[in-house]
């Protein structure tokens, strides 16, 4: 499912990465249940972001798996 969301705020959590922020805020926004990334230096050390679980793209093949669901 693709979901087209504009943040009417964006929070100030990662203070050296505007851009990253956007991200958080969009995650936010669109109410998501992870937020997958490869940035380990700034995004994956927060682990979560109100209600989003940040993991990694490892970490969210092992939770699709779990719940039996089909991935390459």
């Amino acid at each position: 499912m693709i979901l087209i969301v504009e943040p009417s705020e964006v929070p100030e959590i990662i203070a050296s990465k505007k851009a990253d922020n956007q991200i958080l805020a969009c995650a936010l926004e669109a109410r998501a249940d992870y937020l997958v990334t490869g940035d380990l230096k700034h995004i994956y050390p927060l682990q979560n972001v109100g209600r989003v679980k940040i993991v990694s793209p490892a970490e969210f093949l092992a939770i699709l798996r779990s719940e039996g669901r089909t991935v390459p």
